[in-house]
């Protein structure tokens, strides 16, 4: 950078070392960059040990958690999809879309734990440990669209989010894309006297 001579010097010094500092912490910028890769990575694993011990924590009597990454050949039910490991259960599903994703999940834990509703945080934990991106504010979209698709039945943060009957038909039926359409066939539809 070319600098007038005619500037005062104490200036003159100042901007030279504003752009001295400014490449020190745009290297330092670079450096950082890889810092937080390295930590993402070392939180997801942490993160995915910490949702393995919570799960252990609150099953109590169970001495098997609730999924685990190291399970190879997962168990299967009559149907042929894994109910013991979240991933592989939804692997096997193939959903479409996050409504489709989220149905899964609560269809895998009426499976494997013989609950009736979800809670967010449970969808979190199940989606961080698979690899799915779950956008935290989104969330009450996607449970209103799942409603409107009436794959959940009526809902909320507290009391959780039920699959409705429709809904556990619907994952039990995937990923057969035929089935699913003649189900969403004989669906009774509502009436628009009913929408309002």
């Amino acid at each position: 950078m070319y600098i007038d001579p005619m500037f005062d010097a104490p200036i003159a010094e100042k901007i030279a070392l504003l752009e001295t500092s400014l490449q020190k912490f745009r290297a330092a910028g670079k450096k950082l960059n890889d810092v937080r890769k390295l930590l993402q990575v070392t939180f997801r694993q942490k993160l995915v040990k910490d949702v393995a011990k919570y799960q252990k924590s609150k099953s109590g009597q169970k001495k098997e958690l609730l999924f685990s990454q190291e399970e190879s050949i997962p168990k299967t039910n009559s149907e042929g999809s894994s109910t013991d490991n979240p991933c592989a259960f939804l692997d096997h599903k193939n959903p479409k879309n996050k409504v489709e994703q989220f149905a899964v999940i609560a269809r895998f834990r009426e499976l494997k734990d013989g609950v009736t509703s979800s809670m967010r945080d449970d969808f979190e934990a199940i989606c961080t440990a698979c690899g799915i991106n779950f956008e935290r504010d989104k969330f009450s979209d996607d449970m209103k669209h799942g409603r409107e698709a009436g794959l959940f039945s009526n809902g909320n943060m507290v009391a959780g989010f039920p699959l409705s009957p429709f809904g556990q038909k619907y994952v039990d039926l995937l990923p057969d894309r035929d089935a699913i359409k003649a189900l969403k066939k004989s669906k009774p539809t509502m009436t628009e006297k009913s929408k309002k």
